[in-house]
């Protein structure tokens, strides 16, 4: 389910949900689970902001969804990542026990950095905060099926624009 999760890592559900900001103090860094300053990543991190493609964001802003199952549990993750042109992102994420046994809803919010690699493919490098992480910097690569749907580096469908 990680795989999910590091994708983008976000959106609101409800349409009448906050909004992410991109708040320019916020997000700066990108720390360990101990809470820690990672200097790497975090250099990374700025390195992509400075660097972020103004088209590239511009594609990426909206809604998208994103379903995976976990082979071992069965749980379904039903996750909506909202990009909004300001770099700042949300998301839902509604996870479900196999056979209806329940669901539990996690939300998200930060900032992400995007640039063009190629003519179909996006850099996608993330900074989140939820309930159990506090800036959480991922990266992915996504390639475009079409104008409406990514892959990811496995080849599954990713992203579904809404």
């Amino acid at each position: 389910m990680r795989k999910g999760i590091l994708v983008a890592v976000l959106g609101l559900m409800a349409s009448g949900g906050p909004s992410a900001v991109a708040d320019p103090a916020a997000g700066q860094v990108c720390l360990t689970a101990q809470g820690e300053v990672e200097p790497t990543a975090t250099q990374g991190w700025q390195q992509a902001l400075q660097n972020s493609d103004q088209r590239a964001v511009q594609f990426l802003t909206g809604r998208w969804y994103n379903e995976t199952r976990n082979t071992y549990t069965g749980q379904i993750s039903k996750m909506i990542f909202t990009y909004e042109a300001t770099q700042g992102l949300t998301y839902d994420n509604e996870v479900c026990s196999a056979g209806g046994g329940g669901c539990q809803r996690y939300q998200g919010y930060g900032m992400y950095a995007v640039q063009w690699q190629s003519q179909d493919t996006l850099f996608l490098f993330t900074n989140i905060s939820d309930s159990s992480r506090n800036s959480f910097c991922s990266m992915s690569t996504l390639r475009l099926i079409d104008q409406n749907r990514a892959v990811g580096p496995d080849g599954q469908v990713t992203l579904q624009r809404m």
